[in-house]
């Protein structure tokens, strides 16, 4: 079974409070409930995640400076009260539980303080406009869950990174059109037909499009900022390279049903990683070191000639 998230892909776009929040902070996360709350105005980081908890303990409301909290890994179904008593909360990680659905008026507390939300790995299947009252929101990861549709009247003007890969979505998020400062956008593995730019979209530096195997692209006009871009699994016979810019620095072109190599790549001398893994690649018209920055480099799973394999071997060094 092919994996929709590439390994590049993972890299780039997997997100977690724990891995980017607080790096920078001399506070403590508290990690046992019973002993946050022995000083519970003391406690500004938690993690309980992995403690099988089934639902959110109440005891949390007690933490009224608690700034970031974790309770991934559980068992939880709902989001209980416990969390709308909070009011300097910036940042709350779910992922792998058994929620179904999100109130966001339950942050209504948080809702001028709230700007990081991990919901990776649950069961939700929509995302309602009460999610709006969220103003200061500019981090959001709803991947891998079974997200078929997003309220048309959603609006996240400040959202940075937006992470929906592995969903059921059949088009690109209308919000999305309205959010100027997005940097990081991952829709790889969901069944959008067809994907076009946002004129508004000039902080963009990495998409992944992977995995949307029925993908027909309108017009494309990419930011000197876009550094990262993923499509594989997605046929580009049809597809105008010309609109790559030369600010790509990652290009993951696998099972594309590439016959050669597109001339514009040669042409994008900062590439520091390319995949072309399993197209039908047979030979190239340049050698590696026509991208000079090149440091990795993946070719497996094409039928190169003689030659190709000859270069390849020459410069092994840039080839994985």
């Amino acid at each position: 079974m092919k994996n929709l998230i590439t390994a590049i892909a993972f890299l780039f776009f997997a997100s977690s409070l724990s891995a980017q929040y607080y790096l920078a902070k001399n506070n403590t996360w508290y990690t046992d409930l019973n002993e946050a709350l022995k000083n519970p105005e003391r406690v500004f980081l938690l993690d309980l995640s992995k403690k099988n908890l089934k639902e959110i303990p109440k005891a949390i409301g007690h933490f009224k400076n608690l700034e970031a909290l974790i309770l991934s890994d559980n068992h939880i179904s709902e989001i209980g009260n416990s969390l709308s008593h909070l009011k300097k909360l910036q940042a709350i990680e779910l992922n792998n539980n058994l929620i179904k659905e999100v109130d966001f008026t339950i942050f209504k507390n948080s809702k001028y303080t709230l700007q990081e939300i991990y919901l990776r790995n649950n069961q939700l299947s929509s995302i309602h406009d009460q999610i709006n009252q969220l103003t200061e929101l500019d981090i959001l990861d709803l991947g891998e869950n079974s997200i078929r549709s997003i309220d048309q009247n959603v609006f996240l003007a400040k959202l940075k990174w937006c992470l929906l890969d592995a969903n059921e979505l059949s088009e690109t998020p209308f919000f999305l059109r309205h959010s100027p400062q997005l940097k990081v956008l991952n829709l790889n593995g969901n069944l959008i037909s067809k994907f076009e730019t946002a004129s508004i979209w000039k902080q963009l530096e990495k998409l992944d499009l992977g995995g949307n195997e029925n993908l027909v692209f309108g017009q494309l006009v990419f930011s000197n900022k876009l550094e990262t871009l993923i499509l594989d699994w997605i046929p580009l016979g049809a597809f105008n390279f010309d609109c790559l810019p030369n600010s790509l620095k990652t290009l993951s072109l696998e099972h594309c049903d590439l016959e050669s190599i597109p001339t514009r790549l040669y042409d994008l001398k900062n590439l520091e990683q390319l995949s072309l893994m399993h197209n039908q690649l047979h030979s190239m018209q340049l050698d590696l070191l026509h991208w000079r920055k090149l440091k990795k480099c993946w070719i497996g799973g094409n039928p190169w000639n003689s030659d190709a394999l000859r270069h390849f071997s020459n410069k092994s060094e840039y080839v994985f």
